[in-house]
């Protein structure tokens, strides 16, 4: 097999990986997973809302049912109190010994989770999905051109994984997508949705980051306006004792990571994948903060050179799935901006060395990444995501840089 100075041609130019092939697999995987999904919740259906393996279903929902239950019954610092919070769990599922699923969010997100609490268990799983569904759908929708790259989204494993876990995926994937794509033609929206990101800070420090390179003073100050009203309306709703059991809480979301608690093979940044294979909490953070500071740098020296709002978009959500230390298997949905935005550039342009390769394995990671680290004891997600944030980056860098394959060739 010939060989370039960087690698097998298999893997530089990924032939094998055809517009045909690409197409069929996406529309099998859709209808697998789509089969799998809707078996999984009919199962919990029939045996009070939980999955053959006897957890609830949309295994990690039951915490932002429980946080808005407490917030209804007046009780919303008790969101906070692991005891409590596990307690109004246990009782939505009829004493079966259902695990917990903790509650590490701060309180404008709890005033999210109030009206979904207001309805019984499945039903507002359902509601929740589906409203967050409707805002990734109004944010992708720039990046979405044909009913192939449609069908691609839909089968994308990491949104099973988030429908799976009933988390809020589809949520920060939406706002970031909405924020940085529409920065040009309505900062004031742009602002809004990132301000919405409060929500889950740790997945959207990037942005502000991105803007401010690219010149996005207006958005950035909606952003940041935005985020400031919606902490004091949950000020106002929740009073100062809720926030501070939340920042009370912090020192137990650091020990969560620290001791492994949610589990090394399920978190998915370089933190845990250097858990993962043995080294210890010193060294972990040491190799978090290289990659964070190298991603900071990198990101704002493209998007500096940069400013078109599709790349910004591209490379902030990139950056967004290496930089935080506390980054599960379903916040990779996030993938989805710079594959698209990736996709689309190759189509107009033509791919560049080993584009496709990286696209193909950032596409499947959510699926395989948690087996493989179970088994294996392999991270696999730092090395995917980081070889989908250069493939970005070089591309803003360096816009004018011949092709393998002619335009449209995808």
């Amino acid at each position: 097999m010939p060989l370039s100075l960087l690698g097998p041609e298999w893997l530089r130019q990924a032939e094998w990986l055809n517009a045909p092939r690409a197409r069929t697999y996406a529309i099998i995987l859709l209808a697998l997973t789509w089969l799998l999904l809707a078996a999984w919740f009919l199962f919990g259906v029939l045996h009070s809302d939980l999955d053959p393996l006897g957890r609830p279903i949309g295994a990690d929902f039951p915490s932002f049912w429980a946080a808005g239950r407490l917030a209804i019954e007046h009780q919303p610092q008790l969101a906070y109190d692991v005891r409590a919070h596990w307690n109004v769990q246990s009782q939505a599922f009829a004493g079966h010994p259902v695990g917990y699923a903790a509650f590490f969010y701060p309180p404008p997100y709890l005033a999210l989770c109030m009206p979904f609490a207001l309805a019984p268990y499945l039903g507002a799983l359902g509601a929740f999905l589906a409203f967050t569904a409707l805002v990734l759908g109004l944010g992708l929708r720039p990046l979405v051109r044909d009913r192939s790259t449609m069908v691609a989204l839909a089968a994308f494993p990491a949104v099973m994984s988030n429908i799976a876990n009933g988390q809020n995926a589809f949520l920060t994937t939406g706002l970031l997508a909405l924020g940085c794509l529409s920065a040009d033609r309505r900062p004031g929206l742009s602002g809004a949705a990132l301000g919405c990101l409060v929500v889950k800070p740790h997945l959207a420090v990037m942005a502000p980051l991105g803007l401010l390179f690219a010149g996005r003073w207006k958005t950035l100050g909606v952003a940041g306006a935005t985020a400031a009203g919606l902490c004091a309306v949950s000020w106002l709703m929740f009073r100062t004792t809720t926030w501070l059991a939340f920042l009370k809480n912090g020192a137990l979301a650091q020990t969560t990571l620290e001791l492994g608690l949610v589990g090394d093979a399920k978190m998915q940044s370089a933190f845990a994948g250097a858990r993962l294979i043995g080294a210890s909490l010193p060294v972990a953070w040491s190799l978090q903060g290289a990659v964070s500071l190298s991603v900071i740098v990198i990101t704002a020296l493209c998007a500096r050179r940069d400013r078109n709002p599709q790349a910004v978009a591209a490379i902030v959500a990139a950056a967004a799935t290496l930089v935080s230390p506390f980054l599960l298997d379903y916040d990779l949905m996030l993938a989805a901006i710079p594959m698209l935005w990736l996709f689309n550039e190759a189509r107009a342009r033509g791919f560049r060395p080993y584009e496709k390769v990286a696209l193909f394995a950032a596409y499947i990671t959510p699926a395989i990444a948690r087996i493989v680290a179970t088994i294996a004891h392999t991270p696999i997600t730092p090395l995917a995501m980081f070889a989908l944030f250069v493939c970005v980056a070089r591309r803003m860098a360096w816009p004018s840089a011949p092709a393998l394959s002619p335009p449209d060739e995808a």
